[in-house]
């Protein structure tokens, strides 16, 4: 592909925010190769490790902090984004988060 448009290379930006996976999507494409976009469950489950990674590092309110940022991200493909990110941005802890996450991304919601 950069020989053809004489490209060194490519910003990618926030396009990857949420979206962890597009780099391998992009490798995929660009190789002539098929990719499958991941399920909302995986998804969520991505979007809960993102956060715990992120109270190891910090502590659990930033983590949570940063999950109001981040969940608009991740938000892109479920069914109702604007109420989870509502109610993210009232979360106080980690569970409240993974609670939240289970039930908007999950496939069959009780």
């Amino acid at each position: 592909i950069f020989e053809k448009t004489n490209c060194a290379g490519v910003m990618i930006a926030r396009a990857s925010v949420g979206q962890p996976w597009l780099f391998q999507k992009l490798y995929s494409e660009s190789n002539k190769k098929t990719f499958e976009e991941p399920e909302v469950e995986h998804v969520g489950k991505i979007f809960l490790e993102h956060i715990e990674q992120l109270q190891s590092f910090e502590n659990e309110k930033l983590a949570v902090l940063q999950s109001r940022k981040l969940a608009k991200y991740y938000a892109r493909k479920i069914k109702d984004p604007i109420n989870f990110v509502s109610e993210i941005q009232s979360a106080k802890n980690i569970k409240t988060i993974a609670d939240l996450t289970k039930k908007y991304f999950s496939q069959n919601p009780t």
